[in-house]
């Protein structure tokens, strides 16, 4: 497997490891664990779930987990799900989550 940037995954709040959240069963399924990671962003706490933006401050700093997909080729249907778990659908009117590319340091 090449090492590609849109070949990973970062997660944050309850979708990390030891959150043993169900969607982690998921993610551990279709992802390796690279390990801790951060990348640019505040973590709000929204009561139900986290939140996060990223952020343009070099001090707001977003830690979270990186994982690697298992097979490139399921990387497109394995993050569709992922979009699907978090609510991401447009038939059901505005998402409360956004999935971008950012820059991750591990």
């Amino acid at each position: 497997m090449q090492n590609h940037s849109s070949y990973h995954l970062f997660v944050y709040g309850s979708l990390r490891q030891g959150f043993h959240h169900p969607a982690y069963q998921y993610i551990s399924k279709y992802f390796n664990l690279v390990g801790h990671a951060t990348t640019a962003g505040v973590l709000y706490d929204l009561g139900e779930y986290p939140a996060a933006k990223s952020s343009n401050l070099q001090s707001d700093v977003l830690h979270g987990e990186l994982y690697a997909i298992k097979n490139v080729a399921e990387l497109d249907w394995a993050l569709a799900q992922l979009d699907d778990y978090e609510g991401l659908n447009p038939e059901d009117g505005p998402a409360l989550f956004c999935r971008q590319l950012c820059t991750v340091s591990v």
